[in-house]
C-alpha cells in the first residue's frame, strides 16, 4: 500500500466537512495488461463494497436497537 500524504492545511477543506469525509483509494487494474474497463469496473465494484459495508452497518445498528427496545418493555 502507498503512503498517506495529508493535505497541506487542516483549513484545506470547508469546516462543514471536516470529519465527513471519506477517502478511498482504489488499486485499480492498468493498462496495457488489463484492457477497458477494467479499471473503471474496479472504482465502481469498491463503490458499491463501500455502500454495501455502511448499509450493513445500518442494518446491525438498526437491528440492536430493537432488541433493545424490545427488551426494555
Amino acid at each position: 500500500m502507498g503512503a498517506v500524504t495529508p493535505p497541506p492545511a487542516a483549513d484545506a477543506f470547508p469546516p462543514q466537512l471536516t470529519g465527513r469525509l471519506k477517502v478511498v483509494s482504489v488499486d485499480y487494474r492498468l493498462a496495457p495488461r488489463h484492457r477497458h474497463p477494467s479499471a473503471m469496473q474496479d472504482v465502481l465494484t469498491a463503490l458499491a463494497r463501500g455502500q454495501t459495508t455502511r448499509r450493513e452497518r445500518l442494518s446491525r445498528w438498526a437491528a440492536t436497537a430493537l432488541a433493545a427496545h424490545s427488551l426494555s418493555r
